[in-house]
């Protein structure tokens, strides 16, 4: 609460202001003055996303939430020994008073915090989180191809991915495409390029090849294009 002084003529009058105007945000309601973390960064590996998402929260001064708070909140890499950066989009508005952050990565091993700010209130440091390095990938792939799910997709056996069909592997691995059915193939898209299977409609049917050259390699049905995608980051 404040108070507000005016003149009526040569009479004083003291008026006061309730203490829930406009905040952060813009709206009217209570006035947020800090942000805290409701979700706190765990441990990740590089090129990782957090899981469950990083999130903050526009509180006012007793702690409480700021649910009409729409304000936008900006996050920062404090580094605790690591010299990585931080990706994806990290100014995010809030919604009912909470900004969610779904995409964020670090790119090096190590060990930091994040910094959340956001104009006309105090910052907010997250719990100290480690980002380890990246397992070894491996050597052999398996993708099924074809009717997977209810669907023309590609699966990676590994990791259960699909549509697109995410893998990482060694250089000098090998991967095999694996028909479980329909007529399909193995068509390379984008730079680096490899060679692209021939089509088949054979069960069974088998398409190996060996990865030489690191790089990210795009791939598509030759029959139903984007409707089957995939991808392999060699390493």
């Amino acid at each position: 609460m404040h108070s507000s002084v005016r003149y009526a003529g040569s009479v004083l009058v003291l008026g006061v202001l309730s203490a829930c105007g406009s905040g952060p945000g813009g709206a009217s309601g209570p006035v947020a003055t800090q942000l805290a973390f409701v979700v706190e960064p765990g441990t990740i590996v590089v090129h990782g996303s957090f899981s469950p998402p990083v999130a903050v929260e526009l509180e006012d001064a007793s702690g409480v939430r700021v649910n009409g708070s729409t304000a936008n909140i900006l996050l920062h890499l404090k580094s605790g020994g690591g010299n990585g950066g931080l990706t994806g989009i990290i100014n995010r508005a809030a919604i009912g008073g909470v900004a969610t952050f779904t995409d964020l990565s670090i790119d090096q091993e190590g060990d930091y915090t994040l910094v959340a700010v956001s104009d006309g209130v105090d910052s907010a440091f997250s719990a100290p989180f480690t980002v380890d390095p990246l397992p070894p990938p491996p050597s052999t792939l398996e993708i099924q191809v074809g009717t997977v799910a209810g669907g023309n997709r590609y699966r990676s056996v590994r990791n259960g991915s699909l549509n697109p069909a995410v893998d990482t592997l060694a250089i000098g691995g090998t991967a095999t495409w694996s028909w479980l059915g329909g007529n399909h193939g193995v068509q390379s898209t984008g730079v680096p390029s490899f060679v692209s299977s021939a089509t088949s409609d054979s069960v069974g049917n088998e398409y190996i090849l060996q990865f030489n050259t690191a790089g990210l390699y795009g791939y598509n049905c030759s029959v139903h294009g984007d409707a089957m995608t995939g991808r392999i980051l060699v390493r």
